[in-house]
């Protein structure tokens, strides 16, 4: 349903030349790529009678992913239109046992292709609720906003207009899930239920 919402949005509210179309194009990509599987399976609360090991593996989880860990991926993407980019988002998430977490952090984006768009640097941060129900991690977003770095971009134009467009797109209290691979003292690796994507954290030593 997202998914559907989104392109419509971008189709109604297309930007009038083809340059601004690459970036919203890079925009929704990389939108769906870290909202879209939120919106595949409803948050139902667990009844069923858990086991002794069941709870005891539950409370492990909770325990190990207080804290902060950092977040470091980069990937190349060729959308059907528009031109090639890669984008890689930085940052640190941290878990709190009151049951929120914040997200603060880096996301860049370039176009080896086109050297007139070049790179555009924004600063992202989103605050949250979590949950871990047996060996599944839920979280919903209650706020999230990304800032133009202007020092770091390219093309101040392009930076200010992707934050006026991301900062109005993306909906607040969309919720996601994973299913937890693996988790310590080092690296939390969650699997994402709907596209099957593992990610890969590692706690920052303090």
């Amino acid at each position: 349903m997202l998914y559907i919402i989104i392109l419509s949005f971008v189709t109604i509210n297309g930007f009038k030349n083809k340059e601004t179309n690459r970036v919203r194009n890079t925009i929704f990509f990389i939108i769906l790529s870290m909202f879209v599987f939120g919106c595949s399976k409803s948050e139902t609360n667990n009844t069923h009678n858990k086991s002794v090991s069941e709870s005891a593996k539950e409370d492990y989880y909770k325990e190990k992913i207080l804290g902060t860990w950092i977040y470091d991926v980069t990937e190349s993407k060729y959308p059907e239109s528009g031109d090639k980019f890669i984008y890689a988002l930085k940052g640190e998430i941290n878990y709190l046992r009151s049951g929120k977490s914040n997200f603060n952090g880096k996301l860049i984006v370039y176009y080896p292709e086109n050297p007139e768009t070049g790179t555009l640097v924004f600063y992202c941060m989103y605050s949250a609720t979590w949950r871990i129900e047996d060996k599944f991690y839920y979280e919903t977003i209650n706020d999230c906003k990304f800032v133009p770095n202007f020092a770091e971009s390219n093309n101040q134009e392009k930076v200010r207009s992707f934050c006026d467009f991301v900062n109005e797109l993306i909906p607040k209290g969309i919720s996601f899930s994973s299913e937890i691979i693996k988790i310590d003292d080092n690296v939390l690796i969650v699997q994402d239920e709907t596209t099957g994507v593992i990610e890969t954290s590692v706690r920052k030593v303090k």
